[in-house]
Formats: structure tokens, sequence, C-alpha cells
């Protein structure tokens, strides 16, 4: 099965957004800075169990 070529247009057209990780040593204010985000269009994967879903 031969794979689909995409044209620049297709590419463009396609709805992107941003997929960030969030690492550092404790204390440094990962949790903080989350509580910047917009909560209808974030999505928090806790990954330390540290945190309130």
């Amino acid at each position: 099965m031969p794979l689909p070529i995409v044209t620049a247009d297709q590419r463009l057209a396609e709805k992107r957004c941003a997929k960030v990780a969030l690492v550092g040593a404790p204390g440094v204010g990962k949790t903080s800075q989350i509580r910047t985000l917009d909560a209808e269009r974030t999505l928090l994967v806790d990954t330390e169990a540290g945190d309130l879903s």
C-alpha cells in the first residue's frame, strides 16, 4: 500500500496545536506555570502522582 503524497497546502490546512512537556526539578514552578494555561483547552497528564487531576 503506497503512502499518500501530502501537499504543502494540505499540511497547512490541518488544525495544529502545541504539544509541550514541562519538566524540571522540584520547586522550580512547574505547577504555577500550568495554572497560567487555559483550562478549557489544556490537558494535564500527571506522571508523578503529585498533582490533583
